[in-house]
């Protein structure tokens, strides 16, 4: 071994000089080329991975790996905290100042401040960022083994959830793209870990750094010199990114281990003891605590606020809006309060109306915030908007109080464009003696009001006198619902949306309906394309908007029934090759037929009757006999023809019998009838 070697050696990382030492020793066969050839095949073996793709079948990378000297070490320097006084200097009045403000400390002086300001926590936090943390990013992070990963999987994290993944999963992807890694993450949660962890990983070849090493060698430090001797293909990691610590959540973390040193929880001596795994266990615990915490209080300041409607399993609609009277007072104010009840003394003149109102709106605010921050949407910025009435915001609570469901409403105030906009257009369509009636009434309202009025508002005032007197007629504009949201801004849960359902089928809202797809509701139109349909169903349900697929499965229930019922004690002559009727050719009622050939199909066996009574009129439509029942007279008129034979599916359109208001029903994948041969 020769000193190049051996310097070559001495400069390697100790897991990679670990593994060259062990190929040295290694025999090897002599078809290689020879001694040489025979280093170099173990030189590369242990320093390389051949034509494998970097990355291979790992996630993004091993459990370990190369790094770049001092790369993960100063990514994570921005969580470290002082570990001396910042000030060496002291003024007059005894307190620490940068240099030029005061005259330089003693080394007592230094020493009395150390103590006063008692660093031993700090030192301990950095040494758990340089030892701990940093071992865990060099060599868990982005690995199969990755702790955080697997906490996420359990629904346990300590970083900060975003509202939108999608950033993440590009950067995320890309990553892995480029080291031809994979994602194994199951739950959303564990992949938003997953996809943040891999954004901040970069890889590249010894070969690729040691081209960049020639152009930007002041980006290398001495810890890096033995990449200049790695074999080309060895890989070599860093940490990218803005913001890593931020970005991963450390901070997080580091803000939770201060608290807990600073409360006496822990001590500094057992931090070194407190793996990443555990850290991220106590974080995600303390987090919990204070969500509760925060999670009691916002439920406290939904006291005084409107119920919509309350429901008997204990979920509701509340109106996040803010309380009136003393409702809306905090702790604080009542306690104040009742201290001036009990003394028999008297408040200030308007001091008790104004701090119900900024107690309301405190209140209003905090309930706002907590429904953005557990909902994930922006509804924590809208206080103003509710507090000056341009929206209304609904929440669906369960009974411990929390959020499920957001809803906006926007009132149509008076005389403002869209409330002029609707009544005109009410207006527009009444009839021309109604419409006489309402301008001689606005008229005589405007001249009674404008002698006080210059021409100017006397022209303003019209248009308000004109709404006025619609207004009269048609009641107050109701508000539209504009948003419709669940968690993320994502459609609601399923299993919330008979309470969306139920709230938006009120009656109460304009027929704008934001976010309609969300609802899982469909207008009479969406759900009966069949004009008849709508019209039937319209007549029995006449104040009924919007409706819910099991509205709409009802109501194709009962038209079945009612047509098998009218024809039950029809008869029909089945075909004697079909296995359902088991061979039987005499007349069996439609009834007793329909069960055989579609046991327990409600909407087959209604199909089966209008099959049969369907004419010849339409291409590909077939007819067979349907004979009356047997206590009615004979030579009725019915359909001519012979048995009824079922012949696989059609979706030929079939009108039916003037008796059903001419309905046309669509056959989807049902069996019709021909005349047998």
């Amino acid at each position: 071994m020769n000193q190049n070697e051996l310097q070559r050696i001495l400069l390697m990382p100790e897991g990679l000089r670990a593994q060259y030492l062990a190929a040295l020793k290694k025999p090897q066969k002599m078809s290689d080329g020879g001694e040489f050839g025979r280093k170099s095949k173990r030189i590369n073996q242990a320093t390389s991975f051949g034509d494998v793709p970097m990355g291979g079948n790992q996630i993004v990378k091993d459990v370990g790996g190369n790094w770049l000297g001092g790369n993960v070490e100063q990514a994570l320097k921005p969580l470290e905290f002082l570990e001396a006084a910042r000030y060496q200097h002291i003024n007059d009045a005894g307190f620490g100042v940068g240099e030029g403000y005061g005259r330089p400390m003693t080394p007592e002086e230094l020493t009395a401040q150390n103590v006063r300001l008692n660093f031993e926590p700090n030192k301990a936090l950095n040494k758990w960022v340089r030892g701990n943390l940093t071992n865990y990013v060099k060599k868990q992070m982005g690995t199969e083994a990755d702790p955080v990963r697997k906490l996420a999987e359990q629904g346990i994290s300590h970083f900060p959830i975003a509202e939108d993944p999608r950033y993440w999963e590009h950067h995320g992807e890309s990553s892995r793209n480029a080291l031809s890694g994979r994602q194994v993450s199951k739950s959303d949660l564990a992949k938003q870990w997953e996809n943040r962890s891999d954004a901040m990983i970069h890889g590249d070849t010894a070969k690729g750094h040691q081209n960049m090493m020639g152009r930007w060698g002041n980006r290398y430090s001495d810890k890096d010199a033995w990449i200049k001797n790695a074999a080309p293909d060895t890989k070599i990691y860093e940490i990218s990114g803005n913001r890593p610590e931020a970005d991963l959540g450390f901070d997080h973390i580091m803000d939770v281990l201060n608290e807990d040193l600073a409360a006496g929880r822990i001590r500094p001596e057992q931090l070194s003891k407190i793996s990443m795994e555990q850290a991220v266990r106590r974080v995600y615990e303390y987090d919990q605590d204070k969500l509760k915490k925060m999670r009691d209080v916002a439920i406290k300041n939904t006291e005084g606020m409107p119920v919509h409607k309350v429901y008997d399993d204990g979920h509701k609609w509340i109106e996040l809006a803010a309380p009136q009277g003393e409702a809306a007072l905090s702790d604080l104010s009542r306690k104040i309060l009742a201290k001036h009840k009990a003394e028999g003394t008297q408040l200030s003149p308007g001091v008790l109306e104004a701090a119900i109102k900024q107690n309301g709106e405190d209140k209003l605010r905090e309930a706002l915030k907590y429904e953005g921050e557990t909902m994930g949407h922006c509804v924590g910025g809208y206080c103003p908007d509710v507090i000056s009435g341009a929206s209304r915001i609904f929440s669906l609570r369960d009974a411990k109080g929390e959020p499920h469901v957001t809803i906006e409403v926007k009132p149509s105030h008076k005389y403002s464009s869209d409330e002029t906009d609707k009544l005109s257009n009410w207006f527009t369509l009444q009839p021309e003696a109604l419409q006489d009636e309402i301008t001689q009434e606005a008229t005589a309202a405007h001249e009674a009001a404008k002698q006080a009025n210059t021409s100017k508002e006397n022209r303003y005032y019209w248009g308000m006198a004109m709404n006025d007197a619609i207004r009269n007629r048609v009641g107050e504009i109701p508000p539209n619902i504009v948003q419709i949201k669940g968690k993320g801004n994502r459609a609601p849960n399923p299993k919330y949306l008979p309470y969306v359902q139920d709230f938006v089928k009120s009656g109460q809202w304009g027929d704008e309906i934001g976010d309609f797809h969300n609802t899982g509701l469909k207008t009479l139109d969406q759900a009966f394309p069949k004009y008849e349909d709508a019209k039937r169903y319209g007549k029995t349900n006449p104040d009924t908007r919007y409706v819910t697929q099991a509205d709409i499965d009802a109501y194709h229930k009962q038209v079945n029934e009612e047509l098998l019922n009218e024809y039950s004690k029809y008869r029909l002559k089945p075909d004697p090759e079909s296995k359902n009727t088991l061979g039987r050719n005499d007349l069996m009622t439609i009834r007793e037929l329909a069960e055989l050939e579609f046991p327990g199909d409600l909407q087959k066996q209604a199909n089966m009757i209008r099959g049969a009574m369907q004419g010849n009129t339409e291409p590909g439509a077939y007819s067979g006999s349907i004979f009356p029942p047997l206590e009615e007279k004979k030579g009725r008129a019915m359909k001519a023809g012979g048995s009824i034979k079922p012949v696989g599916y059609t979706k030929e359109k079939v009108t039916v019998s003037p008796s059903l208001d001419r309905m046309q029903y669509e056959l989807m994948s049902v069996k019709h009838f021909k005349k047998a041969k």
